[in-house]
């Protein structure tokens, strides 16, 4: 009796203690390969929308790492990396394109240690319209050894606080520019910011953004305008290009 108990002791031991073991049992009701597979057995018709009920749920893979996840979802369709100026990464959202139709995706957010935090499935769309902005020359490329001495750095010399003037300074060139107008609880708000390409990559951007009122917006300079947010994002062959 004694060696059937500790037997039992050791095998609780290693399911505990072994992350391969416990994820296996996680997602041992979810078809991985199916996932992954979805967009090459029919690419004018397929869909992931019947493969969600063996998800794991949120509770079970909350605090999971992101790579983990990937290990089974494979590559997201596109992740967004979110910077908070002055205090470096925060966040981050992957998108996971549904169907051929590219009207549903499966967003999962982590927290600044790439652990997840939540899951949605929403009507949206994969990739990032901003980024076909970003024209594939000098004109807007910037290097991320740049980005990650300048503007990413968390507790560097740059404020919390930027322009979009000093992001340009800092970076060498503006990028592409970009704004729309949009209604938020009856007030009038300026969205805007700027798109780089990061050299060296087809496939990834870097976007300075902010928004203020309209009414802020037609008493301040381009180059005054505040930046307050910043993002990376990588946009996978999932996507369809924009």
């Amino acid at each position: 009796m004694r060696y059937i108990v500790t037997a039992i002791s050791v095998m609780l031991v290693l399911f505990e203690f072994s992350p391969t073991i416990a994820n296996d049992a996680l997602f041992s009701s979810f078809s991985a390969p199916a996932w992954r597979s979805a967009p090459n057995r029919d690419p004018q018709n397929w869909s992931r929308e019947s493969l969600l009920a063996g998800l794991p749920t949120l509770e079970q893979l909350r605090q999971q790492d992101r790579f983990t996840i990937i290990a089974r979802l494979g590559m997201p369709g596109n992740s967004d990396e979110l910077y908070t100026p002055g205090m470096g990464r925060n966040a981050r959202l992957d998108i996971y394109r549904l169907s051929a139709k590219d009207d549903r995706v499966l967003r999962l957010d982590y927290d600044a240690e790439d652990r997840l935090e939540s899951d949605e499935t929403e009507t949206s769309s994969c990739g990032c319209p901003l980024c076909s902005r970003a024209p594939p020359d000098a004109r807007a490329v910037v290097a991320m050894p740049l980005l990650a001495r300048t503007v990413l750095k968390a507790g560097g010399p740059y404020p919390a606080v930027m322009t979009e003037g000093r992001v340009e300074d800092l970076l060498g060139h503006p990028g592409r520019s970009y704004a729309t107008v949009n209604q938020v609880g009856g007030q009038a708000w300026a969205d805007y910011g700027e798109v780089w390409r990061i050299a060296g990559s087809s496939d990834r951007f870097f976007i300075a953004s902010g928004n203020i009122t309209v009414r802020e917006r037609e008493q301040k300079k381009d180059t005054e305008l505040p930046i307050n947010s910043y993002a990376i994002v990588t946009v996978g062959p999932d996507c369809p290009p924009r």
